[in-house]
């Protein structure tokens, strides 16, 4: 079977050279993403910790909490809208 992706647009940025934005902001703030040490990002997930570190895009899932992706990955996935 084949399946599409249901939210074909995103919030996101690249963490390190993008300016936070109001959402990011706000998820630091209720304490879903923690600022850490040589710019990474950490937050819990049901996985275990997650780091996003400097060059990763910081994405923003349907619920509102962030989640980190490698830019190659995120290369692949995405384009950005006009």
């Amino acid at each position: 079977m084949r399946y599409r992706n249901k939210h074909p647009e995103i919030e996101a940025f690249r963490f390190g050279y993008d300016q936070w934005p109001e959402w990011f902001v706000k998820c630091v703030e209720l304490g879903w993403a923690v600022p850490g040490d040589a710019g990474a990002i950490l937050r819990t997930t049901y996985r275990g910790v997650e780091y996003v570190m400097k060059g990763d895009w910081v994405i923003q899932n349907y619920n509102g909490i962030p989640y980190g992706m490698d830019e190659d990955c995120f290369a692949r996935i995405y384009e950005k809208c006009e």
